[in-house]
């Protein structure tokens, strides 16, 4: 069964959707803080963070290798998890039980977060209790510490959403089509879970000389050994020069040698530059339509990896001699990854006061008129078999904190109401009784509702 009601006058509520924004984010996806439900908001500041492929402690590609031992995993970052934490804190109130633990009402606190008082309002010492941060629960060090009985209160930051893989399309769960709601929001994720080219971001710095390309992962033969590379998420950079400034890697068992050229690979996103092998079928040392370049990049432990290919076309039928200041960028769509870190705040509801007074004539009595024993009345209690169910009149749409005094038709004062300030219902109630608590007589009544928006009058009628 649901009772439907209305917000107060004047009220303005949040954002439904809202994008959020970082600093020092790799992965060029999006999140969103969406609203569920406006009544459990409460205006804190968040902090949303990620695990990947190549930290989670998970192994994602069932292959018997974790994080570093992986060089899939580890090379090839892959969101996995995420966490919220609650950067405003909160604070509870427990009964010790001295030495016994007490659980308390949050869980996956941050553990160095934490203020513990005592009812006098002094701190208490760290070395007095054992705190268990990720279940919730404290005791007494030692007899004593936490006297048995006394109240505590302890404020601590914590996490709403501790490590969930509830993202949307997410290639390592089962169901992705709900993510997980806390305080009345949700978010919703637009991760790039595919690293891809991202073509509109891309491209020569001089659009007088450039030639066409394909990126996309190394796939290719030596001998009887397919060489697949790895898509490592990072943006790159080709730097040009008027003379020679790095030399490729040779493979001399497949005849590839190593050749002096004019430009560097510079990766964006590792802040490093990578090495690279160069095939150059006109043998001019410069870099022409049908040349291919294959990235190699290093990992922690400093073992060298086949990362992109990248194969060069003629736009038209020109050779462009290219030099300092000359350069093209590749972008890649990424996904979120260990390290990116997105911050925001919840907006709550408020009421503004002058648009309060502009809604004043939305204000009214329902049902109106009143018919004893309507259908609106509720039933009876369950075994009450004689007498009537609840009779009420709602005022809707009242200002925050107003007050409803009504009347008789001679003037004499019946009954006051007063709205509690809850801006997200602006209704109250009458029961048709006095201020004596008599039911009332049939007939016309008279009500007004001031509030520090303005005052409003009407009337009503209850018939028997």
């Amino acid at each position: 069964m649901v009772v439907p009601n209305a917000e107060t006058a004047g009220y303005e509520p949040p954002a439904n959707s809202v994008l959020i924004t970082g600093q020092t984010v790799v992965g060029t996806g999006q999140a969103y803080c969406e609203l569920v439900d406006k009544t459990r908001l409460n205006g804190h500041s968040y902090r949303l963070e990620f695990l990947d492929t190549s930290n989670d402690g998970v192994d994602n590609n069932e292959d018997g290798l974790l994080d570093g031992q992986d060089s899939t995993e580890h090379f090839v970052p892959v969101t996995t998890l995420y966490s919220v934490r609650d950067m405003t804190g909160v604070a509870e109130t427990f009964t010790s039980r001295d030495t016994v633990v007490v659980r308390l009402a949050h869980a996956n606190l941050v553990a160095g977060s934490e203020t513990v008082r005592d009812e006098s309002g002094a701190d208490v010492p760290r070395e007095a209790y054992i705190l268990e941060a990720e279940r919730g629960r404290i005791r007494g060090a030692s007899p004593g510490d936490l006297a048995f009985g006394k109240n505590y209160t302890i404020h601590f930051q914590y996490d709403p959403v501790f490590r969930s893989s509830n993202m949307e399309r997410s290639p390592y769960v089962d169901e992705t089509l709900d993510t997980d709601i806390f305080d009345g929001i949700r978010l919703r994720f637009n991760n790039h879970w595919n690293i891809v080219i991202d073509t509109l971001r891309s491209g020569w710095k001089n659009p007088g000389k450039e030639y066409s390309y394909t990126f996309r992962p190394i796939d290719t033969y030596f001998g009887m050994t397919r060489l697949l590379g790895l898509k490592h998420p990072s943006d790159y950079r080709f730097e040009f020069a008027d003379q020679a400034v790095d030399t490729s890697v040779a493979i001399p068992t497949f005849f590839i040698p190593s050749i002096p050229v004019n430009f560097r690979v510079y990766n964006m996103t590792d802040r490093r530059y990578v090495d690279f092998v160069y095939s150059n079928p006109f043998n001019n040392r410069k870099l022409s339509p049908f040349d291919e370049v294959v990235l190699i990049e290093k990992d922690e432990s400093g073992v060298s990896l086949y990362t992109w290919d990248i194969f060069f076309t003629q736009r038209r039928d020109s050779v462009f001699t290219f030099g300092s200041g000359d350069t093209l960028t590749i972008r890649l769509k990424k996904p979120f990854r260990s390290g990116d870190v997105l911050e925001f705040q919840t907006e709550i509801p408020r009421a503004d006061a002058e648009k309060a007074g502009s809604e004043l004539d939305r204000i009214r009595a329902v049902p109106n008129p009143y018919v004893v024993a309507n259908v609106n009345e509720l039933p009876l209690p369950p075994a009450i078999t004689s007498g009537r169910g609840e009779r009420k009149i709602d005022f809707i749409h009242l200002p925050a904190s107003s007050t409803v005094r009504i009347f008789t038709s001679r003037g004499e004062h019946v009954a006051t109401l007063r709205h509690g300030g809850d801006i997200n219902d602006g209704t109250v109630s009458w029961n048709l009784k006095t201020k004596e608590n008599l039911d009332i007589a049939p007939g016309i009544y008279f009500y007004a509702v001031e509030s520090p928006s303005g005052m409003k009058r009407g009337k009503l009628a209850v018939i028997k």
